[in-house]
């Protein structure tokens, strides 16, 4: 199943589309800007996320447990700057992270079971690593850490 929102839509609420399980693809317009909490949690066959406008955020497990995910679309002139707690937690089929080049604020267990991560890059300009960020990232060979980071949590 694929979902395409139409443009007329400005926002999206929480948990919008969570848990459906046949979602292979959704579309987002361009006029919105956040990802919103759990906007696709726990739809395991969805393999990717399209969106058309230039997104700044994303929401507590936004995409948690999308087993399936591999692609995550978006203009070049995204600035992602917040991921949620969770955020990405359990795409374990997800390998491209270096949309996340302009965050300056990651939440807990952001990455946690990313399975496939293998390299990531901290952006320059964060001061802080949360807690458990990489838990059990079974692939995970090196995180470069920019000379901004003061803390890394547990």
């Amino acid at each position: 199943m694929n979902i395409t929102i139409p443009s007329g839509i400005t926002s999206i609420g929480n948990t919008a589309f969570a848990y459906c399980q046949s979602l292979t693809h959704i579309e987002i317009p361009n006029v919105v800007t956040s990802v919103p909490n759990e906007l696709v949690y726990s739809c395991y066959s969805l393999k990717s996320i399209k969106f058309n406008g230039a997104i700044t955020s994303i929401g507590a497990s936004s995409f948690r447990d999308c087993y399936s995910l591999t692609t995550i679309e978006m203009p070049s002139n995204s600035e992602i700057t917040s991921l949620g707690n969770y955020a990405m937690s359990g795409c374990r089929s997800f390998t491209d992270f270096s949309i996340f080049k302009d965050v300056t604020s990651f939440g807990t267990y952001c990455f946690q079971n990313c399975y496939n991560l293998k390299e990531f890059k901290l952006p320059n300009g964060l001061t802080s690593i949360p807690n458990y960020m990489f838990n059990n990232c079974y692939s995970l060979e090196s995180v470069d850490i920019s000379d901004t980071v003061t803390n890394i949590g547990n």
